[in-house]
């Protein structure tokens, strides 16, 4: 199993600490332990737009066109487009770059799974899962 080429030394939900190189199993792992099916859609979208928060103040930047996106279809569908588009979106890479994936989008699907289709969920993980040969 490939390691992790980033150190993370973030939160993980829950105060789940994960520091030093993850192998990307068990870093898919704990995001889906973490993901709960009991969770709201309140707290998606709160998740959601932590997410472009985060990406924004890393870049100084709005992110107009995601947030043109969630308000015509809405988050879910608008998370569901962006993991089944094979560009890699902009967030991606800054988030990765910045040790902060655990924040990116594909995170997001993975814990709120139980709210997406199966290829949305098949994409993000595979996303998470091939990072090295994505960037």
């Amino acid at each position: 199993m490939a390691r992790c080429p980033i150190t993370w030394r973030c939160y993980v939900r829950n105060a789940i600490t994960v520091t030093g190189a993850l192998s990307w199993r068990n870093f898919l792992l704990r995001l889906i332990a973490l993901g709960d099916s009991r969770m709201s859609e309140e707290t998606f979208k709160t998740d959601v737009e932590q997410t472009i928060t985060i990406y924004e103040r890393a870049t100084g930047r709005v992110a107009t066109r995601t947030r043109k996106m969630i308000g015509k279809h809405g988050e879910i569908a608008a998370l569901s487009r962006l993991m089944i588009n094979t560009d890699l979106q902009q967030g991606f890479k800054v988030l990765c770059k910045r040790g902060q994936l655990d924040n990116s989008f594909e995170s997001v699907v993975i814990r709120f799974q139980h709210l997406f289709g199966t290829d949305t969920i098949q994409a993000a993980r595979w996303r998470l899962a091939h990072l090295n040969e994505l960037l």
